[in-house]
């Protein structure tokens, strides 16, 4: 069975770690068809995922970006920089296809998905657009047309 591994971009702790359902929900739609693993970045360094996939080999990562700032006005911090900056540190080590998601993704897809260099990228809710992807990818046929899937 094939392997993929979701990656939780989040590290944000204030006020609180909130889990990621989106990925929680993606895993899910998946695991029928795939061996799937979730990294959260909220509990684990770069260092351990850069050490981490080596060691899973996964055949697809997916990586979903939730937030591209704080919302905190008077001092934002923003993290698609930081996002951006861990997308090619993987890409740097794996040539899998390297797919983007997420609610935050979701706001500058274009942007995003050529900055970081990743393959793919899926706008809204990505459930049945990454099955249908990965799917494609699995059987060497044409890369379907959707609305919500973004390449390069």
């Amino acid at each position: 069975m094939k392997k993929v591994l979701l990656i939780n971009t989040n590290t944000e702790r204030n006020p609180y770690p909130v889990a990621p359902l989106g990925i929680g929900m993606v895993a899910e739609a998946l695991r029928n068809h795939y061996e799937v693993r979730v990294f959260d970045r909220v509990f684990n360094s770069a260092e351990i995922l850069m050490e981490m996939i080596p060691q899973y080999s996964p055949d697809y990562i997916g990586f979903g970006i939730r937030n591209i700032d704080d919302v905190m006005m008077s001092n934002v911090t923003y993290y698609i920089p930081d996002i951006v900056s861990l997308i090619r540190k993987v890409r740097e080590i794996t040539a899998v296809p390297l797919i983007l998601g997420g609610s935050g993704y979701s706001l500058f897809p274009n942007e995003i998905l050529k900055d970081s260099g990743a393959d793919y990228g899926i706008i809204g809710e990505g459930e049945e657009v990454l099955l249908s992807l990965l799917e494609a990818l699995d059987n060497k046929t044409p890369i379907p047309v959707l609305s919500q899937l973004v390449t390069r």
